[in-house]
């Protein structure tokens, strides 16, 4: 009755491993140490674009493509979505996109109409896919 009780030998060594097991479910499914692809929006949906497509997945994840037809809108081009100009300032914000890519100023206008007022976008705009080799 006096005497403490001993925890066992390797109860420290359980305890402190505990939050490293709980990182590892956190970051389950993600490689540790390696940067991720860099995220695009391609801000179009015609030949080019698709070409661009067929080029950048291989070394970026292309995460939306842009149209502004509506019987376009929530259809995939290889497995990616086409989203309408309104909805590019959330995509970005939500998969935090590295670059938006777009073929003439035009795409680009639009997108900045259809932009919440005020909106600043994080992502860096590039004039076709050479922008993208230069950064």
């Amino acid at each position: 009755m006096g005497q403490p009780t001993i925890p066992p030998r390797g109860a420290a060594v359980i305890d402190f491993f505990r939050p490293l097991d709980a990182l590892r479910r956190l970051t389950a499914g993600r490689p540790m140490g390696r940067r991720r692809s860099p995220r695009v929006v391609l801000c179009g949906c015609d030949a080019r674009h698709y070409g661009w497509l067929r080029d950048l997945s291989a070394t970026h994840e292309v995460i939306a493509m842009v149209t502004e037809a509506p019987w376009q809108h929530a259809t995939r081009v290889e497995n990616v979505r086409l989203y309408y100009p309104s909805e590019v300032f959330s995509l970005c914000r939500r998969f935090e996109v590295d670059y938006l890519v777009y073929a003439t100023p035009a795409e680009r206008d639009a997108i900045e109409r259809a932009a919440p007022a005020g909106a600043v976008f994080a992502a860096h705009w590039c004039l076709g896919i050479k922008g993208l080799a230069a950064r």
